[in-house]
């Protein structure tokens, strides 16, 4: 008989066989009847073939039983021919590599550890030879730091009440947002300016989290990211339903949005000028009407402290993001 296998050539494919339900019984008896006939009429042999076909992923046949057995076969062969032998000589090799590396690793150790201990010791005599140079820097930068101090700190203070009111210009606020829709069949996706409702702002776009949004159909909450997500269409405007969640919409079918966003003055009056990743350029202010004790330059993005080093008894920081 020939090899009912193709493996190693390619993977054998079998039949998915499944269990005799009671509705099989019909077919089950006739076939057993057909089968135990010594005589088989040419209308009792096309309607053997017809039960045989539908019952083909039920019958476990003598043909199914050698097909695996040749497969075991093939496999078995495949391995002591293929395999094993193939094992055992990269073994060999792989045995030979690791001596050889290890010889040449504990050479390299060596002579890396005889390197570094000549660096720690010419190191340990050139902290000593600056020992005396550092003590006394650092006494007369102490003294000079001191004077920075005192200064950045009474500028601090005269300060502190414009730098308070600049603060209370970007305060932040939250707006509660609402759409309706009634749905047709089958609909995925709802426009938020496209709803029942003709109230919603620009700025109510879905430029936020899944997990920031109320998405109720038919009374029911549906879960983000998992029945819905919102479209990544460039302007954040669109929920898609996804999974099981479309099923639940038919023409005439409600659907509910709510949401949370931040709505302060930061965002209306002064964010709306940046653009993605930037930040604006601070104009109009002239060197000379910097107070003379301020050691800041103007930076785009904002005025940000520079050349003052942090204090050990003071750390203090000052930085003013525009």
């Amino acid at each position: 008989m020939a090899n009912r296998s193709t493996f190693p050539i390619s993977i054998d494919t079998f039949i998915e066989h499944s269990e005799i339900m009671s509705s099989d019984k019909p077919l089950i008896v006739r076939y057993q009847e057909l089968t135990l006939k010594e005589v088989l009429t040419s209308e009792d042999s096309d309607e053997l073939v017809t039960i045989t076909n539908r019952l083909r992923d039920k019958l476990q046949t003598a043909e199914d039983f050698n097909k695996l057995q040749d497969s075991i076969v093939n496999l078995q062969n495949f391995f002591r021919d293929q395999v094993d032998g193939y094992v055992d000589t990269k073994q060999n090799e792989m045995n030979t590599y690791v001596v050889t590396k290890q010889s040449e690793m504990n050479t390299y150790v060596d002579t890396k550890q005889s390197e570094i201990n000549q660096k720690v010791a010419d190191f340990i005599t050139f902290v000593a030879d600056k020992e005396t140079y550092i003590t006394s820097y650092a006494d007369s930068r102490t003294t000079e730091m001191k004077s920075k101090k005192d200064i950045f700190l009474t500028y601090v203070d005269t300060k502190e009440d414009e730098v308070r009111n600049m603060v209370q210009e970007f305060d932040s606020n939250s707006a509660r947002y609402y759409q309706r829709w009634t749905a047709q069949d089958g609909q995925t996706d709802f426009n938020i300016y496209m709803g029942d409702s003709t109230a919603v702002p620009p700025e109510a776009n879905l430029n936020i989290e899944e997990i920031n949004i109320d998405l109720i159909i038919n009374g029911v909450m549906q879960t983000p990211n998992i029945d819905f997500v919102i479209l990544q269409n460039g302007n954040y405007d669109t929920l898609r339903l996804q999974g099981g969640a479309g099923t639940l919409v038919s023409t005439g079918t409600e659907v509910i949005a709510k949401w949370y966003k931040n709505v302060g003055k930061l965002y209306f009056s002064h964010a709306s000028t940046h653009a993605l990743g930037g930040s604006d350029e601070i104009t109009g202010i002239q060197e000379a009407q910097l107070d003379s004790n301020l050691q800041n330059k103007v930076e785009k993005g904002g005025i940000v402290t520079s050349n003052v080093k942090p204090l050990n008894d003071v750390g203090v920081w000052l930085k003013i993001i525009g």
